[in-house]
């Protein structure tokens, strides 16, 4: 009689997915990113890694999560250190995994994750979220994540003059910057300065804004230097 083969079963363990834990972005929370899939970049000197996953929120120090925010995307920038980046929003540069700030202007602490590198000119994006005192949660800003999704890269925060600043491009020589309050989560636009070199023989500059309620426009055209 043959002897009867005997079929082994042979598992390997499965890499561990990158985990990141967060405790430098804020003074209030710390962070704990855990992605759902393995990523790998050759992009240098950072390390970009893209995946779905999930954000912890704690309370500074403390172990107990207070809030879990499931994401279909996040894009960790990892410095040389193998930390990922935050609170870096250099214009035409890595910005970082999570910004943090007080976005809408009432004394408690926002933050937004980085959601893609696929906003204009290649720039990224951010998922915005505000913290609500009434439910202690912070709720997804929709319209604060709209305004990363169409200029370049995250918003300026002034908290002296309660304002969130943009850029946008086109081109080498058509510029714009503008400027808005928040009201109830959402962005309103007070002032928008264009400057428009496109022509050949001039430089548009036009300016407006809202001054007693009213949205007024001044244009200045200067001819290009020789």
């Amino acid at each position: 009689m043959l002897p009867v083969a005997t079929l082994l079963l042979v598992t390997f363990p499965q890499p561990a997915l990158p985990q990141f834990d967060i405790r430098n972005a804020s003074t209030t929370y710390d962070f704990s990113l855990s992605l759902d899939e393995d990523c790998t970049s050759d992009k240098a000197p950072m390390g970009v890694c893209e995946a779905p996953g999930n954000l912890v929120v704690f309370l500074k120090g403390s172990a107990v999560p207070l809030q879990r925010v499931p994401l279909e995307s996040i894009d960790v920038i990892v410095a040389d250190s193998g930390e990922p980046l935050v609170n870096s929003s250099r214009m035409y540069d890595y910005q970082g995994t999570i910004e943090v700030g007080d976005f809408d202007f009432d004394g408690h602490e926002d933050f937004a994750v980085q959601d893609s590198e696929q906003g204009p000119y290649g720039g990224p994006t951010f998922q915005v979220f505000l913290y609500q005192p009434r439910t202690r949660q912070f709720v997804l800003a929709d319209e604060l994540t709209d305004l990363t999704h169409t200029t370049l890269g995250f918003f300026q925060v002034d908290p002296a003059r309660k304002r969130l600043t943009t850029f946008a491009k086109s081109g080498c020589c058509y510029h714009v910057t503008e400027e808005y309050r928040v009201v109830r989560g959402a962005p309103v636009m007070v002032s928008r300065f264009t400057e428009d070199a496109t022509g050949e023989d001039d430089v548009v500059e036009t300016t407006e804004g809202l001054r007693g309620g009213k949205w007024v426009r001044r244009v200045v055209t200067t001819p290009r230097t020789p």
